[in-house]
């Protein structure tokens, strides 16, 4: 009930602000995704953190972060805060990714972020430059089996530290059988933004 309640306020709090991070349905949203739903505010930074303090997870300063399916932003500014060499967001919905450029631009991050509308399948060249990968159970059982190939191919290519990090993840049999190992877990509230799971490849 708190974790519900905090980010609800968060939420209240943003919008008064002008930045709207608030759940949405929007024209690609259909039966099985009937709503855009944030990751609750402050959890992936957290994650990220406890990675470093585990000696999981060495500097951020060399590492670029994308968030696959950024939606309005929330993460983005959630990880805004790490000194990361370089974030990312990419989303397909225009409504939610036209929301995400207003949100970045009045939270003074532009120079920061880079924002691509599109679906991250279209240019699978774009994973080459990165270290940090953010989902949020957007993949069914096939999709997710096609983005760890697209993952293994860039890292077979381009060799680097990898961290692959999922909340609400479905299918973890899908990243086992494709050579991801589970590092780390964390689990919130039953009812709430379930487990977020830190996976590695064992193409290093």
């Amino acid at each position: 009930m708190f974790q519900w309640l905090r980010m609800r306020v968060l939420l209240c709090l943003y919008l008064m602000k002008g930045v709207d991070f608030s759940p949405q349905k929007t024209q690609i949203h259909d039966e099985d995704r009937p709503l855009y739903i944030p990751t609750v505010m402050g959890r992936v930074k957290r994650v990220l953190v406890e990675l470093q303090s585990e000696n999981i997870l060495d500097s951020f300063d060399d590492l670029i972060f994308l968030d696959c399916g950024c939606g309005k932003g929330s993460v983005l500014l959630d990880v805004s805060c790490l000194g990361f060499k370089k974030i990312v967001g990419i989303e397909i919905d225009p409504d939610l990714y036209c929301v995400c450029v207003g949100n970045i631009q009045r939270l003074g991050l532009d120079s920061r972020v880079e924002l691509i509308q599109g679906d991250y399948f279209d240019d699978p060249k774009q994973f080459d430059r990165v270290n940090v990968v953010y989902a949020y159970g957007q993949f069914n059982y096939n999709q997710l089996g096609d983005f760890c190939e697209v993952l293994n191919q860039s890292l077979m290519q381009c060799p680097r530290p990898f961290f692959l990090v999922y909340t609400h993840l479905s299918h973890r049999q899908v990243l086992e059988s494709n050579g991801f190992e589970c590092v780390y877990e964390k689990y919130s509230a039953k009812f709430g933004d379930y487990c977020t799971s830190v996976w590695m490849s064992d193409i290093r």
